[in-house]
């Protein structure tokens, strides 16, 4: 491979979306769906379902910038173990490569420790070792680390439960647009935990992740529906097109 062409692959498997790096359990659950009673954060139904762009021909040059200590390098090459398609699948050796990135500061690879942690794969299980990983990417503005921290929160795994803390997390979770906060905070508006009762709200922020594709905020929203005056839809609409403005003007 010319060095062209490295550059190009580095580029494309180092640099992507923390958002897509979500897990398809997780992205299938929130906070509505999961019993109260159940001790779990979103994340622990299933570990991060990541992607890479890695190919056997580029995996010994990222294996080397791994080993000089390049931490995409290496978060890149954890997700590889745990992708389990260009490398055997080893949990033990993503969470190893992960740890090396995390320690760096990468906020994509302290998510992903913590939520190999969060479900015991690789690592023993520590809610309370995975709430540390996960406030350190929350607090270095990881969309989903901010997302699943106000989860970890909301719960009491690996924290003292804080509605507050939980919902303070959530904002700045879906004011970058990520759309399982949104629903949370939709639900806690709905319900009223962390904040005053608010089916207006809710139904905004339902509207929000709905507009991204979520069918579990479409249903939310159209249960909630069922309930408003047609001037509280109207007013939820006007609130859903604000929140949007000032995400976009965020992102």
């Amino acid at each position: 491979m010319d060095r062209t062409a490295l550059s190009l692959a580095l580029k494309c498997a180092l640099m992507f979306s923390p958002l897509a790096m979500v897990s398809r359990p997780a992205i299938a659950q929130n906070l509505g769906q999961v019993p109260q009673s159940q001790s779990r954060t979103l994340v622990k139904a299933g570990t991060p379902n990541p992607r890479t762009s890695m190919d056997a021909e580029s995996l010994e040059a990222f294996r080397t910038a791994a080993e000089k200590g390049e931490a995409s390098a290496q978060r890149t090459l954890g997700i590889a173990y745990q992708e389990g398609r260009v490398l055997p699948k080893d949990d033990a050796q993503a969470a190893l490569w992960y740890r090396r990135a995390a320690v760096q500061g990468d906020s994509a690879g302290q998510w992903l420790l913590g939520a190999l942690y969060d479900s015991g794969l690789g690592v023993p299980e520590d809610p309370e070792e995975a709430a540390q990983w996960y406030s350190r990417a929350a607090v270095q503005g990881h969309a989903i680390a901010q997302w699943t921290i106000g989860s970890m929160y909301h719960r009491g795994r690996g924290v003292p439960q804080d509605d507050a803390e939980a919902l303070d997390w959530f904002r700045k979770s879906a004011n970058q647009g990520n759309r399982g906060a949104q629903i949370a905070i939709g639900r806690m508006c709905e319900r009223g935990r962390g904040v005053a009762r608010d089916p207006v709200r809710a139904f905004a922020w339902y509207e929000l992740a709905a507009n991204q594709g979520s069918g579990s905020a479409v249903r939310f929203k159209e249960n909630l529906e069922a309930h408003m005056t047609d001037e509280q839809i109207v007013e939820a609409r006007s609130l859903s097109a604000e929140l949007l403005e000032r995400i976009s003007q965020h992102q």
